[in-house]
């Protein structure tokens, strides 16, 4: 009553199921860790903005960029992006001043290879740059 034949998959359908699986998985993954990438450069970029915001509020009340008991304006999103650590957000060199200020956003971690872009910065006259060469401005910021 039983043909003698067995239903299931073979060895070697098995291995070519696998076999796909990890091609598609090798497109995907290099895409999906872009993806984070380009994500958390732009939540860098928009806690520049904040707090760029936060030093001219700082400048409206007391005539100058400078405060040296709290050189960065507090922002929600720094304590992010340095938990998750991916960005450290401080000033330049020689930054604040009384009349001027650049904030950079410094990759690290999983974030540190980001070659793109680099550094993003952000002065007081809204200038925006980036240490890296093979990146444009406009599509780190």
């Amino acid at each position: 009553m039983h043909s003698g034949r067995q239903r299931g998959f073979t060895l070697i359908e098995l291995m070519i199921a696998v076999a796909i699986i990890a091609i598609l998985a090798s497109i995907a993954y290099p895409s999906y860790q872009r993806y984070v990438t380009d994500t958390w450069r732009t939540r860098a970029a928009a806690c520049l903005s904040e707090l760029a915001q936060g030093m001219e509020r700082r400048y409206t009340e007391t005539f100058s960029y400078r405060n040296d008991t709290q050189p960065l304006p507090s922002a929600e999103c720094v304590s992010e992006l340095d938990n998750a650590n991916r960005y450290t957000l401080a000033f330049a060199d020689k930054e604040p001043t009384a009349q001027t200020f650049e904030i950079e956003a410094t990759p690290k971690g999983p974030q540190a290879p980001d070659a793109e872009c680099g550094t993003l910065s952000l002065d007081q006259t809204g200038q925006t740059s980036i240490s890296s060469k093979s990146g444009t401005v406009a599509q780190c910021f």
